[in-house]
């Protein structure tokens, strides 16, 4: 059983999923396709294909097992918890939290939260991927935590920025932020035109630089084995787009393990003008849970961020997550 997704398309919710509701808002999954309107079970962090309602489906045998398969074999330490059994409890929490939101919010508000409680406490244990960072996002956009939910999305998108899912569950909490920013033109531009950098992972052009690599010289080699073949266009090409990879990568990589932004996890937050509560406030209004921002400078424990509005200031550290 896993969180599902809210779909992008036709069914826009207009509303979050508020922490204790008897409506749903629309949601869809992944493309799996479902049968008499019953939903199609896929794995951890797969969401399945739903037309309305709170949907959280359990996984397929074949997927379960081969994440639990994986989290066994991460599991070296005997005083570590059974990874098996902790992501059994996660899913049988999220279960009960399902059934028992038209019925008993409190006692599924609990349960979701001991749903995030399973999932960190696997991902604390070192057990990282892409899909239990989705699934604890989704436990938390189900508790109404904003800034947590945003967190890790963000940490499953950095992952693997061409989860789907993730993107569209992100993109649908940002609208439930108080906080609404204008981004300029030159980033989406920036977007557009890069989407090969932003949307892939960085495994996933190295390899891609490795082919063009070995095509270029297979190029080269081509001329001196066949000198009236023409190779102007294709090595010129081919050497290009192996010197963006190369700079995407140089780029992406180092980031891989630095925390580079972050996002505001408390009610309210006054943003200062300098490291310090003496500093006038910079901005007439605090900024709110789920505000996000990329990270300048942090002294102590102060940073100094920049919005996506590209205006800048010091926040204390404690009031965020960072990814």
């Amino acid at each position: 059983m896993t969180p599902s997704t809210i779909h992008p398309g036709s069914h826009q919710p207009n509303v979050a999923p508020p922490r204790h509701s008897s409506v749903a808002s629309p949601l869809v999954g992944d493309e799996k396709t479902n049968h008499a309107n019953q939903s199609q079970p896929v794995g951890p962090g797969c969401p399945t294909s739903l037309d309305v309602g709170y949907g959280f489906a359990r996984p397929t045998t074949v997927i379960q097992s081969i994440i639990i398969l994986t989290l066994f074999t991460t599991h070296l330490s005997a005083n570590t918890p059974d990874p098996q059994q902790t992501l059994a409890n996660a899913l049988t929490q999220f279960d009960n939290a399902t059934e028992l939101m038209r019925t008993d919010p409190d006692k599924a508000q609990t349960a979701f939260n001991n749903a995030a409680r399973e999932f960190q406490s696997l991902i604390d244990n070192g057990h990282r991927n892409t899909h239990l960072y989705y699934n604890l996002a989704n436990t938390h956009l189900r508790l109404g935590q904003l800034g947590p939910a945003i967190a890790n999305y963000r940490r499953a998108l950095k992952i693997n920025p061409a989860n789907e899912r993730a993107k569209a569950n992100l993109n649908f909490t940002r609208t439930l932020t108080r906080d609404q920013f204008k981004t300029t033109g030159t980033h989406a531009l920036k977007q557009t035109l890069l989407f090969w950098h932003y949307n892939t992972t960085a495994q996933s052009r190295r390899n891609f630089a490795i082919i063009l690599y070995a095509s270029f010289w297979l190029i080269l080699a081509t001329k001196t084995i066949r000198p009236k073949t023409r190779i102007t266009y294709p090595a010129t090409i081919t050497g290009l787009v192996t010197l963006a990879l190369a700079i995407s990568l140089s780029i992406s990589i180092p980031n891989q393990s630095r925390l580079t932004g972050g996002v505001i996890t408390a009610n309210q937050v006054t943003v200062r003008k300098g490291n310090g509560q003496s500093y006038a406030p910079q901005f007439d209004q605090p900024l709110h849970e789920g505000t996000e921002f990329a990270i300048l400078e942090q002294r102590s424990n102060w940073l100094h961020i920049q919005l996506p509005d590209n205006n800048t200031g010091w926040i204390q550290s404690k009031h965020t997550e960072l990814f």
